[in-house]
């Protein structure tokens, strides 16, 4: 499947908002994103709001701010923005190459002619349960894949994404267990066809520009350099990613019992393809 821009229907506005996923904490983060937003896509026409716990829209008391979840969070600020369409980006997905606002207005296109469609992820999603295609522009999703709900750059119909988002969602739980609430669903999900028609181009191999509260140096440091900020990059320190990481066996036990309560028996299918994965596949 190809985008034809020539046939795009104008877009207004005000009816897309670009909401980029940030907490108080990450305000360094937000700096270097604003600064690579503004530089590779100097055409944006949408509003750009960052969702963190101070924002204004959400009108949070001190106490909200500390007790909100990040799921509940998500969903407060979508309902208050009230827009038919969310572009939905993290503070870490610092910009890299220039964004094609024709693309866009053909992503936002294609969601309002597929009335069963979802979402558009900008960038290659569930990658390994799909073959790299650089000929065509994009892709349909396949049914029961895991992180079909995902956290790459994305344009959503908001009243969908509000749907697959529960109150007690974590980022990471959103898409773990998220994915489940797709399946079955008889909705359209799209994502670019291959890495190499990334339309919102960040660094995807390292992940962003934080990995566990940390700056990943290959990422940040030479945006600090290039918009000449005045962050100190020791205050956060600088992730090792050839160190192994792993959870604690609390948050393992916590994050399986978050599960049961997000998708119930489902997390059966989710054990039994982790052991598999695990212990069979490997």
């Amino acid at each position: 499947m190809k985008f034809n821009t020539k046939k795009n229907k104008k877009i207004n506005s005000s009816e897309v908002t670009i909401l980029v996923n940030s907490c108080d904490a990450y305000s360094d983060v937000v700096e270097i994103f604003k600064l690579a937003l503004n530089e590779f896509w100097p055409d944006n026409p949408f509003k750009v709001v960052i969702n963190n716990e101070s924002n204004e829209i959400l009108n949070y008391s001190k106490k909200e701010k500390l007790t909100k979840s990040w799921g509940e969070r998500l969903i407060n600020i979508l309902e208050k923005i009230n827009t038919p369409f969310t572009i939905l980006l993290f503070d870490d997905f610092i910009l890299e190459g220039v964004v094609d606002t024709d693309k866009i207005y053909s992503v936002i296109n294609l969601l309002i002619e597929d009335a069963k469609s979802s979402v558009f992820y900008l960038n290659a999603a569930c990658v390994k349960d799909h073959n790299d295609d650089i000929i065509n522009d994009y892709r349909l999703l396949k049914d029961k894949v895991d992180y079909r709900l995902n956290s790459v750059p994305s344009v959503w119909k908001t009243e969908e994404l509000i749907r697959y988002t529960e109150k007690i969602d974590n980022p990471w739980s959103w898409e773990v267990f998220g994915s489940y609430r797709t399946f079955n669903n008889k909705r359209n999900f799209y994502s670019s066809s291959s890495q190499t028609k990334n339309i919102f181009k960040f660094n995807y191999n390292k992940g962003g520009a934080i990995y566990r509260g940390k700056w990943v140096k290959e990422v940040v440091e030479s945006k600090v350099l290039k918009y000449k900020l005045n962050i100190n990059l020791q205050d956060r320190g600088f992730v090792n990613l050839d160190e192994q990481f792993k959870r604690s066996f609390r948050w393992k036990v916590d994050f399986i019992l978050l599960g049961f309560r997000s998708i119930g028996l489902k997390m059966m299918i989710y054990l039994y393809r982790s052991f598999k994965q695990k212990y069979i596949d490997s």
